[in-house]
């Protein structure tokens, strides 16, 4: 029996020497080839891990906000707990970068450790409402603040409840 292997070797043989150049070109890429594929291939993806590092910073930024609005809201809401008579003396009052706790005393968790808080609560004033007259209160101003991305504020006017007349309904106003 006549060996395969010489068959396809004489076949091979065989074949004109243009089919057998062409199929050496066809068989695979050539060095310029692969290294401009490689080139485009690596300006993809920079420009692909450049969008995803741009989009986490973002996710960053928008959560770092959330964290101070979520600071100063809570601040805000634990002083609208206290008695209208009580509120000149959280004037002035502060909490460094490291030390934000709630006013139970309390520490926030590590993640609101970088802010400072400022609490600012004016003199006795009065402000015009339509429909309403004249309301007298006092206006609470927390700023919370880091050292790089800025500053959060939320202010809110509270009215002295003893400055209502008999029969006066007052509700408080957020401006």
């Amino acid at each position: 029996m006549p060996d395969p292997s010489a068959n396809a070797n004489h076949a091979h043989r065989a074949a004109p020497p243009a089919l057998r150049r062409r199929c050496r070109r066809m068989a695979g890429f050539t060095l310029t080839e692969a290294l401009l594929a490689s080139t485009v291939l690596a300006f993809a993806v920079a420009a692909l891990m450049q969008a995803i590092v741009a989009g986490q910073m973002q996710t960053y930024h928008a959560l770092h906000e959330t964290r101070a609005t979520a600071l100063n809201e809570a601040l805000l809401d634990e002083l609208l707990s206290v008695p209208y008579s009580e509120l000149p003396s959280w004037d002035g009052f502060s909490q460094s970068a490291g030390e934000i706790q709630d006013t139970h005393g309390n520490p926030h968790a590590d993640a609101y450790q970088r802010f400072e808080q400022n609490v600012e609560v004016s003199a006795e004033g009065s402000i015009t409402l339509p429909g309403m007259g004249t309301v007298v209160g006092r206006s609470i101003t927390i700023t919370v603040s880091d050292d790089r991305e800025g500053e959060w504020r939320v202010q809110r006017f509270v009215f002295n409840p003893a400055a209502a007349g008999p029969g006066d309904e007052m509700e408080e106003i957020d401006p």
